[in-house]
């Protein structure tokens, strides 16, 4: 993993390498919501487009899975019906981001469910043997147990305060008193 990042201004320069992989600095602004986004937003979302460059190269190299963009149109297609929105920008209009940002996330997410889907996949599933085996065999890594005390200075009180909670009195009741 290689990446160099520079000072973002309005041009066409890159913000950012990322194994060869050029981020304009004018698409960090477009990003981050034009000329008048602040310094910090335009941090944040380079951030962002560096991770997300990050995760679409390992996708690529590791999972050979690189959502084309009618895949993503698709995707895209299905959120704005289940959305009931005309299109794309009336999609990105109601969660009040640019287009381009959407499409980016929407290849993300479709990237995320893939890998997930493989790895998956690839991990043999315990079976309801092996789940009743682990747990006897180790009982103490898988219980977990909440305690709740009262600190009370007689012997009587503690008595008493048992009784009630026992009772069916609310314990944090009890315990205020």
């Amino acid at each position: 993993l290689a990446f160099a990042v520079a000072a973002c201004s309005s041009s066409d320069e890159p913000a950012a390498t990322v194994n060869g992989e050029e981020i304009s600095a004018a698409v960090v602004e477009d990003f981050a919501g034009g000329e008048d986004a602040l310094p910090q937003e335009k941090a944040q979302v380079l951030s962002t487009l560096i991770q997300w460059s990050i995760t679409e190269q390992a996708a690529a190299d590791q999972f050979s899975y690189d959502p084309t963009e009618d895949e993503v149109q698709d995707r895209i297609d299905e959120l704005v019906s289940d959305a009931g929105v005309e299109d794309l920008a009336a999609l990105a209009g109601s969660n009040d981001v640019p287009e381009d940002v959407l499409r980016r996330y929407v290849r993300q997410l479709m990237i995320q469910d893939e890998v997930t889907a493989q790895l998956e996949a690839a991990v043999d599933q315990p079976t309801d043997e092996d789940i009743s085996s682990e747990l006897a065999d180790n009982p103490a890594t898988w219980t977990f147990v909440c305690v709740a005390h009262l600190l009370v200075e007689t012997e009587d009180a503690a008595s008493e305060a048992l009784a009630r909670v026992e009772a069916g009195e609310d314990f944090a009741m009890v315990a205020s008193e």
